[in-house]
């Protein structure tokens, strides 16, 4: 119950605050606060249990701590990405559903590359701590630049495969680290942990990235924007997501500085 009503706060202060109303407002604060004491009731709650729904202990594991942070911020940029780079597409650049969904195909490629390679690199070296802050960088440089370059449908496909590259080193680096590092017994727990940490990071993301674009433009028609828009509505369309980008690009970069205080565990010998 506390999750769910700390969560849901969350996310619902993230999606609306600066649309809905405004930060500083009494709305805002109350159910900010909200969320705030609920979470903070969970954690401890959570730290008598004698089987939490929260293993509090495992985050007093630096390697753990660090990495369901990584996670957390990761998949935020990630969601994103996947969830509205789409709609940026189709309103800014008047392209179709269906063909914004395939450009979605260069970001999952570089993905799948990235974490072949990765992976092969873990294989053979046994530490994982440089991949992830390598992948975080690589994805924070491609959104910054998708912030401040100019639209070109080749520049967002460019940027897109080495988005998908840098994202693509993260998870499955962090994943074989902390099943390492929290052992056979706990392998479950912490794999559930870094699980939760993704979808609450994703949610987060998702909800702040598009209250950030809809808080840009708020004198536009969103009902109408698929069937037709002005030039000065579209301009400041492509001026919102592309302060959004740039936000998202700060994120995956706090994330690749937070990577790099993982500590440098050897997870095997060579």
């Amino acid at each position: 119950m506390l999750f769910a009503i700390g969560a849901v706060s969350a996310l619902y202060w993230f999606t609306s605050v600066g649309h809905r109303f405004d930060f500083a407002s009494l709305q805002s604060l109350a159910i900010g606060g909200v969320g705030l004491v609920s979470l903070t009731w969970l954690v401890r709650h959570e730290r008598k249990h004698a089987s939490p729904f929260l293993p509090v202990d495992l985050l007093g594991v630096p390697a753990i701590r660090v990495a369901v942070v990584v996670v957390l911020l990761f998949a935020s940029c990630l969601f994103a990405v996947i969830f509205f780079l789409p709609v940026y597409l189709q309103l800014g650049h008047h392209v179709s559903a269906a063909y914004s969904g395939w450009l979605l195909v260069p970001v999952t490629v570089g993905m799948v590359i990235s974490a072949v390679a990765s992976a092969q690199v873990l294989r053979r070296t046994g530490r994982p701590r440089w991949i992830p802050v390598t992948g975080l960088s690589c994805s924070a440089l491609a959104l910054i630049l998708l912030g401040i370059l100019p639209d070109h449908m080749a520049v967002v496909i460019v940027l897109g495969i080495l988005c998908g590259l840098g994202f693509g080193c993260v998870m499955p680096t962090i994943q074989v680290t902390i099943q390492t590092v929290a052992g056979r017994e706990r392998l479950g727990v912490v794999t559930a942990l870094n699980g939760l940490a993704r979808s609450t990071g994703g949610a987060a993301g998702a909800a702040l990235f598009g209250a950030v674009v809809f808080a840009l433009i708020p004198g536009v028609d969103r009902s109408a924007l698929l069937q037709g828009a002005s030039e000065t509505d579209i301009n400041g369309i492509l001026h919102a997501f592309h302060r959004a980008f740039l936000l998202a690009g700060c994120v995956a970069a706090v994330a690749a500085f937070v990577a790099s205080r993982m500590p440098d565990v050897a997870l095997w010998e060579k």
